[in-house]
């Protein structure tokens, strides 16, 4: 297909879509009080909710710093651009793990289907908060007694479409369902009754559609792609406030560094680069770039790889930015498949550090 024909339909349709987010991100909550809108700095830094849907989805990006918009025909890119999926081939299954802060665990769960032109699925990212004491405090001191530990809980279930709109254009889209819950709590007034303070019973649940859309374009230069996502699109919800969503617009550039320099496809080993602008609504602009170094091995078996993986995340004014990991796939001849297995760690700060590991199928 012609270049100079379909670059500028995929250059329009980005923007198209990228418009919309562009004007959301950009309101009067952003603004600093000369009236110039600044991304750098957030009015709102740390304000918005649902925040666990920001904790990396795939132990593979969670290798690459999160620089994963361009990323194909891996069923876990559905956590960063759902337009990954139209080229995936079969049908490929992902489940990762990620234990978090203290006794925080992630779940993460992905199953799409090739069905030609478009491929379908389903996406679960699930948090477990682990033990949360719930207290009170104690009637006529400053002190506080337990009430027992609260069931924390929240996830994302999603249904996913993905198409190949040409042979160089890719679309897809993400409706998911949000929901975190804390539990019931009581809430007590200053106004006293007969029988003592007045509680109210407050069910400490919220629920909310969002979506997620993204782009990807080959130009046909030497491997380029230019990618773009747009994740956590819907309205404001309420616990005792509003908040925000943690809207994330991500664009940026992928390909293989060894065809963009040499001008030629080696299939047997990659040098491939991932960069991408991160824009958080509470989050201040920066980049996230991942490279990735793969080996296959088919000659010595095949359907076997290995992928050595560092990254930087966007991570402007954080203690830790750095990741790394690797990753194989490994053929299974009795079961007619090809499993792959993936690990991540990253660093974020001198308290804290990640581990995530990601297992795909491809049948």
């Amino acid at each position: 297909m012609n270049v100079m024909r379909t670059f500028p339909l995929a250059v329009a349709a980005t923007l198209a879509i990228a418009v919309g987010p562009a004007l959301a991100q950009t309101t009067i909550d952003e603004l600093l009080p000369g009236g110039v809108y600044d991304p750098d700095a957030p009015s709102w830094k740390g304000q918005s909710g649902f925040t666990f849907l920001q904790i990396p989805g795939s132990a593979r990006a969670a290798a690459l710093g999160g620089a994963f918009s361009g990323a194909k025909a891996d069923v876990s890119s559905v956590f960063y651009n759902p337009a990954g999926a139209a080229a995936i081939t079969g049908t490929g299954l992902y489940v990762g793990h990620t234990d978090w802060l203290v006794d925080m665990t992630l779940v993460d769960i992905a199953v799409i289907h090739d069905f030609g032109m478009m491929s379908l699925g389903v996406a679960y990212h699930g948090m477990d908060y682990g033990p949360i004491q719930g207290t009170v405090v104690q009637a006529g001191t400053p002190n506080y007694i337990s009430t027992g530990d609260i069931d924390g809980t929240a996830y994302s279930l999603g249904v996913v479409a993905a198409a190949k709109l040409t042979d160089r254009f890719h679309a897809g889209f993400q409706f998911k369902y949000v929901v975190q819950d804390f539990d019931g709590s009581s809430v007590w007034s200053t106004i006293i009754v007969p029988s003592g303070y007045r509680a109210r019973a407050v069910r400490n649940r919220v629920a909310a559609p969002m979506f997620d859309v993204g782009t990807q374009y080959k130009t046909g230069l030497r491997g380029l792609h230019v990618n773009m996502s747009l994740q956590h699109y819907g309205q404001r919800q309420q616990y005792t406030q509003e908040f925000d969503l943690p809207l994330t617009y991500r664009v940026g550039f992928s390909g293989d560094a060894l065809m963009f320099v040499t001008g030629e496809e080696n299939p047997a080993q990659k040098i491939n680069l991932y960069i991408d602008g991160v824009d958080r609504r509470d989050v201040t602009l920066d980049a996230a770039i991942g490279v990735e170094y793969f080996v296959d091995l088919s000659s010595t078996m095949e359907g076997l790889t290995v992928s050595l993986r560092a990254g930087r995340r966007a991570a402007k004014y954080q203690e830790g930015e750095f990741t790394a990991g690797a990753g194989a796939t490994i053929p299974v001849p009795t079961l007619e498949t090809i499993l792959g297995f993936d690990y991540a760690y990253a660093d974020y700060g001198e308290h804290f550090s990640a581990h995530h590991f990601g297992f795909h199928f491809r049948l």
